[in-house]
């Protein structure tokens, strides 16, 4: 690192002296800035696609809930496109693929859909409960469908539960870590039965909301 910062600072003495001092210096520092500002904006003008997998399918399930809630909070970003998937509606048989994953050799329609979904994304967020400290089976089966198409994806977590879903996020760290996604640090962790009110309705709160915006943002 020091030796590139010695090989920049020489480099531009010598454009210095070959190019009347700084006035060349100080054109080309505000071409450089110009440059950084015209990247930053189509950074901020382009819509990155984020898939939401709801990570469970019982009857009953607070899933949905929580995801109706989470909803509310990706409607404030317009720099990105939410596409939301329900594992249910989903509806994956458990693995039936013969050949595995990273071959892409697939045989059924349904993971060739699931496959062409995943990749559209630029990056994944999973709402998930934690079941016997651990992530549902249907997530789990769903994940395992397929492997390049994780691959360099960023990855954000909304976990809950009585213990806050961190096991059940623990396991999907480690499952990122096989599928080459690069987790975020920051997640949601919700235990689910403070926020549920009397008619079993999930209510948010200002805790949750900024652990959202701060996943959101990295």
């Amino acid at each position: 690192m020091k030796g590139t910062i010695l090989i920049l600072a020489v480099t531009i003495q010598c454009i210095v002296k070959e190019n009347n001092g700084s006035k060349f210096l100080s054109n080309y520092l505000k071409k450089l800035r110009a440059e950084e500002v015209s990247h930053k904006e189509r950074i901020t003008k382009m819509s990155l696609k984020i898939g939401v997998i709801i990570g469970s399918n019982r009857p009953g399930r607070n899933a949905i809930k929580v995801a109706e809630w989470f909803k509310e909070q990706t409607d404030k970003y317009e720099s990105m496109d939410f596409d939301f998937v329900d594992l249910a509606e989903l509806d994956l048989p458990f693995m039936n693929e013969p050949d595995y994953p990273s071959a892409e050799n697939y045989q059924f329609d349904y993971t060739k859909s699931w496959s062409k979904q995943v990749k559209s994304w630029d990056g994944v967020i999973i709402i998930t409960p934690e079941y016997n400290r651990g992530i549902p089976a249907v997530l789990k089966n769903a994940i395992d469908y397929l492997y390049n198409e994780w691959n360099k994806k960023p990855l954000g977590l909304v976990s809950y539960g009585s213990a806050l879903g961190y096991r059940s996020s623990a396991d999907l760290h480690i499952i990122a870590v096989e599928l080459q996604m690069a987790a975020i640090r920051e997640q949601v962790a919700i235990n689910i039965w403070q926020h549920l009110n009397e008619k079993g309705e999930f209510v948010g709160d200002e805790h949750i909301e900024k652990k959202a915006v701060t996943m959101l943002d990295q």
